[in-house]
């Protein structure tokens, strides 16, 4: 089965990965952020690394878990080199797959006062009809002035790409075959017909 809830990289350990392997579980979901140390002493205030995050990454794969990980780009001060430290990551074949996300300001929080008082947003943001789609690109949601909007849209694209490339231990694993002997696989299949057919175009 699937982690819905995301996992921190720090608390991960054998006994945890031993409890989850009972459990059944085969994919894990990390909150990873960013490849770069500076950004994610940002992001997360020191409260994890880089190298904790990659360690977790191989201890799963160790006890066979499949990895995916969530990364937050176009935060305040980020750089080219920062997303070249992320690509790094993503890249390694210590993790299966990736998520891009914008990093988006939300009302109340140190982001939102930040966009506001820099005039990269305006208050009604949120608000119908300027409400903004978080999995859709918007240039206006780019905190860093130390990116054009035009190599910060190469970026995405190309860390989504990178994210999105199959990987034959994510897809697939021996012990997933015992699936196929259950009725409820194949109705939650019929369910899922169209989200199915919309990562399968992506891959081929």
């Amino acid at each position: 089965m699937f982690v819905k809830n995301v996992l921190r990289e720090n608390l991960i350990n054998d006994k945890v990965c031993l409890l989850l392997k009972k459990l059944n579980v085969y994919c894990l979901f990390f909150g990873l952020e960013s490849g770069s140390e500076r950004m994610l002493k940002y992001l997360k205030r020191g409260t994890v690394t880089v190298e904790q995050g990659k360690k977790a990454m191989r201890l799963c794969k160790e006890y066979g878990f499949s990895t995916c990980g969530y990364f937050m780009i176009g935060s305040p001060s980020e750089t080219v080199e920062d997303l070249e430290e992320t690509c790094k990551f993503i890249e390694s074949p210590d993790i299966d797959g990736a998520a891009i996300f914008i990093t988006t300001p939300l009302p109340g929080t140190e982001l939102w006062d930040y966009a506001i008082k820099e005039k990269l947003i305006q208050k009604d943001f949120y608000e119908f009809p300027n409400r903004r789609g978080m999995a859709k690109f918007q240039e206006d949601l780019i905190l860093s002035k130390e990116i054009t909007k035009k190599d910060f849209r190469k970026w995405y694209e190309l860390l989504n790409k990178i994210g999105d490339k199959p990987r034959p231990n994510f897809i697939f694993k021996m012990n997933m075959i015992k699936f196929l002997f259950y009725p409820a696989f194949y109705s939650k299949l019929w369910k899922k017909r169209k989200y199915i057919s919309g990562v399968l175009k992506r891959i081929i």
